[in-house]
């Protein structure tokens, strides 16, 4: 209704209370028009104030994101030198800056993995199996991780945690070889040698013959007093290798093995060649002295004592088994 209309209405009441109504009503028909003046001035601008707030947080954002790459362009650089100072043999150095990048990214799962490494190079090794563990807890489904921090338990002698991840790494991967391997060589500790020996197979049937699992095998074998099965699988080991590159521990117990099935030639043969690799150990020249002694060979035998007692000044075994060679009495030598 115009205004006007109002007036005329308002005439015919009483003054006081026509008066206070028309104020009223032209109060309200004011703030009508500037109510209507502001709803003009929005439509008219409001492409220009919209454009203006998108402006606005797409600058934010873009400073947001800005500072979120150059944060994630520093820590990678830490990680990458925390790598490089543990390949360079500076676990220190490596503990400094791998903690920097965890600090700036805790949830950075390979930084945590080889913050792990410098600690144990450093002998940290519980510190080394705390940040482990925060990993697996980090990424559960990584069935290495589980056999990694399984490894670290197993060398403090906790055999149950070991226990544990190996099997949660295997629940994972049924073919995940390490974790097999691992749990065989927790059944060796505890003496269990069936179970061991299921384990190790298990192994090779997921990673093929591995040389490595394959000298556990013939261990296992010797445990159990299976010799000749134990023979084959020295045999099946020294055959991945080229001759002179075969591995000493190998060739000393393939030789010491022929030696107690009286193959002395072909243990002597082994033995040999175990002797004068650079690695040779005090082991390798009494098992061949003793496989001399056995197959008769006196003279040979005193010389491979002096050939050893020359390369090992160090050990005292040498002298006492040559001792014992000038007996009447040429006993079997055994290194003890």
């Amino acid at each position: 209704m115009p205004i006007w209309k109002w007036d005329a209405a308002l005439a015919r009441l009483p003054s006081s209370r026509s008066l206070l109504i028309r104020r009223l009503l032209r109060d309200y028909f004011s703030q009508g028009r500037e109510r209507l003046k502001l709803r003009s001035f929005s439509i008219r601008f409001f492409p220009q104030i919209l454009f203006s707030l998108v402006l606005g947080l797409s600058a934010g954002c873009a400073a947001f994101h800005r500072d979120t790459l150059d944060r994630r362009i520093e820590t990678n650089k830490l990680t990458r030198n925390g790598i490089e100072a543990i390949n360079l043999g500076e676990p220190e150095r490596a503990e400094r800056l791998l903690t920097s990048s965890l600090l700036r990214s805790p949830d950075d799962v390979q930084a945590r993995v080889y913050l792990s490494n410098a600690l144990l190079a450093q002998n940290q090794t519980n510190r080394a199996i705390e940040q482990l563990q925060i990993a697996v807890e980090q990424s559960p489904t990584q069935p290495e991780l589980h056999v990694r921090l399984g490894r670290l338990h197993f060398s403090q002698g906790q055999l149950l945690p070991a226990a544990r991840h190996a099997e949660l790494a295997i629940e994972i991967d049924q073919k995940q070889m390490d974790a097999w391997d691992l749990c065989g060589d927790i059944a060796c500790a505890k003496s269990n040698w069936p179970e061991a020996l299921a384990a190790y197979q298990q192994a090779t049937s997921c990673g093929g013959n591995s040389p490595p699992i394959q000298f556990k095998i013939a261990g296992v074998y010797e445990r159990m007093n299976r010799s000749l099965r134990a023979l084959s699988a020295y045999e099946q080991v020294l055959s991945h290798y080229a001759p002179g590159e075969q591995p000493h521990d190998a060739l000393v117990r393939h030789g010491n093995l022929l030696t107690q099935l009286r193959q002395y030639r072909r243990a002597i043969e082994q033995l040999e060649i175990a002797s004068r690799q650079p690695n040779s150990s005090a082991e390798s020249f009494v098992s061949l002295s003793n496989a001399q002694v056995l197959a008769g060979q006196l003279s040979d035998a005193r010389l491979t004592l002096v050939r050893g007692s020359e390369a090992m000044p160090e050990s005292a075994v040498f002298g006492m088994l040559l001792g014992r060679l000038k007996t009447p009495q040429n006993e079997n030598l055994v290194l003890r």
